[in-house]
């Protein structure tokens, strides 16, 4: 990877570790300028948009992270997540297939399941 790359992830971890979302935010579109399609960036930028409420922007964001790893089950877990806080049980349950058809373990989602049962 790329070693700016590499700087300006950690300094973005950092940022959002410390709660400093601004300034993780544009780190992370800092990234996103260089690689559009970095999937930490997005799915950290995705994070970012639903602690603020921007969730639309946030499945956004967690789908390119999808996109470019679609084996990785936290970028799952998150886009899923997300449906089920907006209420998109549908979405989510839709999401769930996909990702195990991409090779997500059942054990992984486990507890999104459960989420969905609760608010069914």
């Amino acid at each position: 990877m790329n070693e700016k790359i590499q700087s300006l992830l950690r300094e973005a971890i950092a940022a959002h570790q410390e709660s400093d979302l601004d300034l993780a935010e544009r780190k992370y579109n800092d990234i996103l300028a260089i690689d559009p399609n970095h999937p930490d960036a997005n799915h950290n930028t995705g994070i970012i948009k639903v602690s603020v409420g921007k969730y639309e922007a946030a499945k956004t964001f967690f789908l390119k992270a999808i996109n470019t790893i679609p084996s990785f089950a936290p970028y799952w877990q998150s886009y899923i997540k997300v449906h089920i806080q907006i209420g998109n049980i549908r979405d989510a349950e839709k999401s769930i297939t996909e990702a195990l058809k991409s090779g997500i373990s059942k054990a992984d989602l486990v507890e999104l399941q459960s989420h969905i049962l609760i608010s069914t």
